[in-house]
């Protein structure tokens, strides 16, 4: 069992490495091949419908995942359960659809800054609907325990979805609008193929909603309250994209996504090592053994800051010269700014893992309000800090909002699970990337960063040597994650 456990999330992890990298390259493709309003379009079309897919799942993407596997055994119920949540989340769509088509040129100055964007609103209404029906679909396999299955077609749809969108773009010079519609249709089909594989469609449909419907309540109650909190963490992640798109421009809102982008990539690390870290501590919680799960909290904790401390450094004295080898001249922001926004992810990271500890204690509404409480202060600072100082001023707002979120996150874990030792070791890794970091400063006096080969040189060298540093250490992270009997 823990073979195959460590198999399929170790498949699932190198499926999203994949797509993050398949994305990373995507970069400089659109930047180069689209203007600056198009990939600003771009980036807001992928953080609305971030925002909003999950409003239109009604949070039934993560209750089918708990509540599905107690009717394995009895499919009718198991069947109509699936049924009803697809009826649900459809009839959500299905409203969403009227708003945006009635109100899109509202809504195109709304989200675009300009209401002649107003086309793009219905193309964004059609990625929502089928990024609703991948999200669906995933929560079936996953309750299946299907978790290999899963990272096979999350890497095949980022490839076709993101292969077909560049052929239009580039290869056929197609208007953008047309790549975009190409994107939408590619997912839409690539959506209906695997649930033609993996469901048995015509079973769902002839279980009806009789059989499902006394249990539907339940799983709608733990549902509704995620929707809430999706919503909250959305606007917390993107509200300085409203802010930029209103006082600055979809322009410079490219430019403040293209060097997030670099940022974000930080986010496999919290995103694979939260996605076996929650089962696990589940059956821990479940057995009543919290300070086993204290424990491996802990060494995640240790894990993530191992690998997030030196990239923080890394971008924010490479990130500059990073984004000019993969964009065009007009993308440019000082070194501070990719600081904050390294940090910002950093930071929500650490939120994300200590969050399990809270809403398995049964706390889900304290991380709601917490979250609120977080959202109203970016909101705040957005309206203070972009004013005053334009892309350094929303890179500023998220970084310290996520770090009060941060903060208070993990002091309310610490109080859950106090046995642990979550920060022992801490002074020594930011010791490590404190070497590595002057390394690279000193080496941009002797190294040409803007020249591809000597960049990629120069942060081999420094990222062997933060591993040989660790390795040789006896209490050596590396090792850790080696080991097969440690995590």
């Amino acid at each position: 069992m823990k073979s195959k456990f460590r198999g399929d999330t170790a498949i699932y992890g190198l499926a999203q490495v994949a797509e993050r990298l398949v994305s990373f390259f995507l970069l400089p493709l659109l930047t180069k091949a689209t203007s600056s309003a198009d990939y600003g379009i771009w980036s807001q079309l992928i953080v609305v419908a971030g925002l909003t897919t999950p409003i239109v799942l009604l949070g039934l993407q993560t209750a089918l995942v708990r509540t599905l596997p107690r009717w394995r055994n009895v499919m009718q119920i198991y069947n109509s359960l699936v049924l009803i949540a697809f009826i649900s989340a459809m009839g959500a769509m299905l409203l969403l659809a009227s708003v945006f088509i009635l109100f899109r040129t509202e809504l195109g100055l709304f989200f675009f800054g300009d209401s002649s964007y107003s086309k793009f609103v219905v193309l964004l209404a059609g990625l929502i609907f089928t990024e609703a029906l991948f999200e669906f679909l995933v929560s079936v396999l996953r309750a299946e325990g299907l978790i290999r299955r899963i990272g096979y077609y999350l890497l095949l749809k980022g490839v076709a979805r993101l292969g077909i969108f560049l052929f239009v773009l580039v290869y056929l010079q197609g208007p953008f609008p047309e790549a975009v519609l190409s994107f939408v249709f590619c997912q839409l089909c690539f959506v209906l193929l695997v649930a033609s594989i993996e469901l048995p469609v015509q079973k769902i449909i002839s279980a009806g909603i009789g059989p499902g419907l006394p249990y539907f309540g339940e799983t709608l109650r733990f549902a509704l309250p995620l929707v809430a909190l999706s919503i909250l963490t959305g606007l917390n992640n993107s509200i300085d994209r409203f802010f930029l798109t209103h006082l600055l421009g979809v322009h410079e809102v490219a430019v403040y996504a293209a060097a997030y982008s670099l940022a974000a990539i930080a986010g496999f690390f919290y995103s694979i090592l939260g996605f076996s870290l929650f089962p696990a501590m589940s059956i821990c919680w479940a057995e009543g053994r919290k300070d086993d799960a204290a424990q491996l909290l802990g060494k995640t904790v240790k894990v993530y800051l191992f690998f997030m401390l030196p990239f923080v450094v890394m971008l924010s004295i490479c990130g500059p010269d990073i984004l000019k080898l993969m964009a065009t001249p007009q993308y440019q922001l000082p070194a501070v700014a990719y600081l904050f926004l390294a940090g910002s992810v950093g930071f929500f990271g650490i939120y994300q893992v200590g969050a399990y500890a809270v809403i398995l204690e049964g706390r889900t509404r304290n991380t709601i309000a917490l979250m609120g409480s977080t959202a109203i202060i970016n909101i705040g600072l957005n309206a203070v800090l972009i004013p005053l100082w334009g892309l350094i001023g929303a890179a500023l707002a998220i970084c310290v909002a996520n770090g009060i979120l941060a903060y208070r996150t993990f002091s309310t874990m610490m109080a859950i699970l106090p046995s642990a030792s979550y920060f022992q070791g801490l002074l020594t890794l930011v010791i490590r990337s404190g070497i590595i970091g002057l390394m690279l400063f000193l080496g941009g006096a002797l190294v040409d960063y803007s020249t591809l080969i000597e960049l990629v040189s120069m942060l081999s060298l420094v990222a062997v040597l933060y591993l040989i540093m660790d390795f040789a250490s006896k209490d050596s992270i590396l090792r850790l994650v080696i080991s097969r009997k440690s995590m």
